[in-house]
């Protein structure tokens, strides 16, 4: 297992019962450091700087946030956040305690395609569920879903292949 798995287990194991609930927040908090470098920078290279904000970081997240971020910059693994918090949301899936789905199509949905897939996927997952939009240029054309650990692929690629292993 590697470094980032260990946080991310034991930030579920911390609290199951929120652990959705904290990893929306730790995404907030992962998020304001993807919005804003000088942040990690601050924080490996000038704590004093840090300083200057951390009673706002402190009051923006609740306790169980921000010591999990003190014990992250203390083991110097501030770099590692967005792995961390990747694994958090697969250990979340891996535990049935939250949904992920990732949208791929060749090119931008229409707003139609994405409320009709919006709403399929919402009916599969009880409402509860992450959903990311990627661009794939090698789909070539349709869309390719990703839903937890479940593949649906309604590209063109995908229904001949599909087509093809049928035939033979």
């Amino acid at each position: 297992m590697r470094d980032h798995e260990y946080y991310a287990h034991a930030f579920v194991l911390l609290d199951k019962a929120n652990g959705v609930k904290n990893y929306l927040e730790f995404k907030e908090l992962v998020s304001v450091f993807k919005d804003s470098p000088k942040f990690i920078d601050a924080l490996l290279f000038n704590r004093e700087y840090f300083k200057e904000f951390e009673e706002e970081f402190k009051a923006s997240f609740s306790t169980v946030i921000y010591n999990f971020l003190e014990i992250i910059i203390q083991d110097g693994f501030i770099e590692k956040l967005l792995d961390i918090e990747d694994e958090i949301r697969n250990v979340l899936v891996k535990n049935e305690l939250y949904n992920y789905c990732v949208i791929e199509s060749s090119d931008e949905l229409s707003d139609n395609m994405i409320s009709k897939m919006t709403e399929m996927i919402n009916k599969r997952t009880d409402n509860n569920v992450e959903i990311v939009r990627k661009i794939n240029k090698k789909l070539k054309s349709g869309i390719r879903v990703y839903l937890n650990n479940e593949s649906i692929d309604l590209s063109i690629v995908g229904r001949l292949e599909r087509l093809l292993s049928e035939v033979s």
